[in-house]
């Protein structure tokens, strides 16, 4: 698994960014989360496996969840 920070997500749409702790950005779809989507907000760690089969849209984040739950801290 990698890990992460939530760089930004809507809820309303169902859609966002996560970057991996080498830079990476990849898209992140509501589907994808293991989680409250309220805790995915910007700042928060996550861990999520990246997918890159779809050359089109660039990677995206499967399996998503919070690190550490409401606990966790916001990187700022």
């Amino acid at each position: 698994m990698a890990a992460g920070t939530v760089e930004w997500f809507e809820i309303d749409r169902g859609i966002g960014a996560i970057t991996d702790d080498d830079g990476a950005s990849c898209t992140v779809r509501a589907v994808q989360v293991d989680a409250d989507l309220a805790e995915l907000q910007a700042g928060r760690r996550v861990e999520f496996v990246v997918d890159r089969t779809d050359d089109e849209s660039g990677p995206e984040a499967l399996r998503v969840r919070v690190i550490g739950g409401d606990s966790a801290r916001l990187v700022p």
